[in-house]
């Protein structure tokens, strides 16, 4: 990503962004991302965000979003 980008998070800066814990609890804030208590909250984040995006993805053939495919799309199961 380049360019500026705006963050929308406004939670208390002392609650981790994945379990809503203190931020410096376990030795945090984790150095890779000060909004994470801990390097598995942080992956745990991650991993729920590409879920996510995997749910709503659009099919590169069809166009179609939320895993769903045209009639006539070739990829479709």
């Amino acid at each position: 990503m380049t360019g500026p980008f705006i963050c929308l998070y406004f939670g208390n800066p002392e609650e981790c962004q994945n379990c809503g814990g203190w931020v410096k609890a376990e030795g945090g804030p984790f150095p890779g991302d000060s909004r994470y208590c801990s390097e598995d909250c942080y992956a745990d984040a991650q991993e729920r965000s590409a879920r996510a995006a995997a749910r709503v993805a659009c099919c590169t053939e069809c166009g179609y979003d939320n895993q769903e495919h045209a009639p006539d799309c070739k990829v479709a199961p």
